[in-house]
């Protein structure tokens, strides 16, 4: 997995929102009972940076450098504002 050592822009991502997020699948059994599993093991985050930008620099800002990450392809360095 490749990772780039670059923050977000930190303007923009301190006006996101999200946070922690769980996969749980929960079965109700014939008898009423439920059965439930936990499809990770720990927590992912997951964020909406849509919410931080505020000018049409920010978007640019925002563009150039999900260019420059390839899209998804390069994991990057995030600054949680919670």
């Amino acid at each position: 997995m490749a990772f780039h050592p670059i923050r977000f822009p930190l303007d923009v991502a301190l006006g996101s929102r999200g946070g922690p997020e769980r996969r749980t699948d929960v079965v109700t059994l014939a008898g009423g009972g439920e059965q439930r599993n936990g499809r990770w093991q720990h927590s992912r985050r997951r964020y909406n940076a849509g919410y931080g930008v505020k000018s049409w620099a920010d978007m640019a800002a925002v563009l150039a450098f999900f260019e420059e990450r390839r899209g998804r392809l390069h994991g990057f360095l995030w600054r949680d504002g919670l």
